[in-house]
């Protein structure tokens, strides 16, 4: 059979009609995989995300990280940054998933659950290596992440824990949610934040440290949620873009190697 053919797989005894790939087109375009179906107002609709690879066959399975969106499905809304992010991973071996909001969809934290249970379960296919997944969240979609990594409940146990936490200008998340052994967490604020003031980011980045969780608090001075360059491209932190500290951030997580927890700041761009 062709890679380009429709299959079924199944998947917890449910068989899902997904399109795969064999070989990444060199343009880094991504490929849609259908993984569920989820409840709109409007009834069922099929959940989809996008995944970016490098463009090389298989020869190990790859870390994956998986950016929660807060672009309805079938749009291009707020598609930007995770396709310029997809370079710069897909450059250093990453996989990168594109898991946007269902629009209408209540159940978004199951929809992301399923997600990872279904790349889970279909790793080999896709080059994945479901041992060194990684969440990835702006916003919105920032909440999503830390409430999949950190809000434990039975569906979390049908696929291996995240490593790793990148959230982007979210809300935070319970400390009573966070317990030792937990991904690792580099948290990204504004000063002007009102989801989650720096006290509140502070007080987080404390409780994630005291229960031995990796975390990188980072505060960009002048940001809030709706600053145009609160992005990990355009902030620079020691004369180098955010996203190189993340990258750090991750290979020490991938690597199960220590990482000192630490607070920095850097000036919104102008």
């Amino acid at each position: 059979m062709n890679f380009r053919d429709w299959r079924g797989i199944c998947a917890a005894a449910i068989c899902f009609a997904v399109q795969t790939s064999g070989a990444m087109a060199q343009s880094i375009a991504p490929i849609p995989y259908v993984f569920g179906q989820g409840d709109t107002i409007s009834g069922a609709q099929a959940l989809i995300l996008q995944m970016y690879g490098p463009s090389s066959q298989c020869k190990a399975m790859r870390p994956t990280v998986v950016w929660f969106g807060t672009a309805p499905q079938g749009t291009d809304a707020l598609n930007t940054e995770p396709r310029t992010l997809s370079k710069e991973l897909v450059q250093q071996g990453y996989n990168l998933v594109v898991l946007n909001e269902l629009k209408g969809h209540v159940g978004n934290s199951d929809a992301a659950k399923d997600a990872l249970f279904w790349l889970s379960e279909n790793a080999a296919t896709l080059c994945h290596d479901p041992n060194k997944t990684i969440l990835w969240g702006k916003n919105m979609g920032a909440d999503l992440a830390l409430e999949t990594a950190y809000a434990k409940d039975l569906l979390s146990r049908l696929y291996p824990a995240p490593i790793a936490v990148v959230a982007i200008s979210s809300a935070g998340i319970r400390h009573s949610h966070l317990r030792r052994g937990d991904p690792a967490l580099f948290l990204v604020q504004g000063s002007k934040s009102k989801t989650l003031p720096p006290p509140d980011a502070k007080a987080l980045a404390k409780a994630a440290h005291s229960r031995a969780i990796p975390v990188h608090s980072h505060q960009i001075i002048g940001g809030d949620a709706s600053s145009p360059h609160l992005n990990v491209f355009d902030v620079r932190l020691i004369n180098r873009p955010l996203i190189d500290h993340i990258q750090l951030f991750l290979e020490a997580a991938i690597d199960r190697k220590p990482y000192k927890s630490r607070a920095t700041q850097s000036q919104i761009p102008k």
